[in-house]
């Protein structure tokens, strides 16, 4: 599979977030999208960065992929400030291995690819970036 290097900038991110591992993680990452829409979170998060899809990031792990992390899902920001009812992140600035999933339903096509090859990972920040408008799914992971 595919993948290029990129330096990214630090990037806010207002949204809703929860505490998962991968197994409780099959029930609870569908319960958090399912109340980001159904609570229209993308439409109360303030100062968005315009053009900007959906964020859902992986963060805060214990150890590696096998242990507990916070999965935030939400949107880009121009500032830090966030409304009292949402929670605010920042993916920090660094090297990440950007994967692309030609479809919402390849996403975990990506992750399982990840998983079964040995990439340097820092367990910082691994992220997805749903742009709204196309099918294509990319997929940022966090490296060395």
């Amino acid at each position: 599979m595919e993948y290029e290097i990129e330096q990214n900038k630090d990037i806010n991110i207002a949204g809703i977030k929860t505490r998962t591992d991968n197994i409780e993680g099959i029930t609870l990452i569908p319960k958090a999208w399912e109340k980001f829409f159904s609570g229209n979170t993308l439409e109360k998060i303030e100062n968005k960065v315009p053009g900007q899809g959906v964020y859902a990031v992986y963060t805060e792990y214990e150890g590696d992929e096998n242990g507990k992390y916070t999965f935030v899902l939400g949107a880009q920001t121009q500032t830090r400030e966030v409304p009292g009812d949402l929670s605010g992140f920042v993916i920090p600035a660094g090297k990440y291995a950007v994967f692309t999933a030609q479809s919402k339903e390849k996403v975990i096509e990506v992750w399982q690819y990840i998983w079964q090859n040995d990439f340097e990972r820092t367990y910082i920040s691994d992220y997805e970036y749903y742009d709204m408008a196309i099918p294509e799914v990319k997929i940022y992971l966090g490296v060395k």
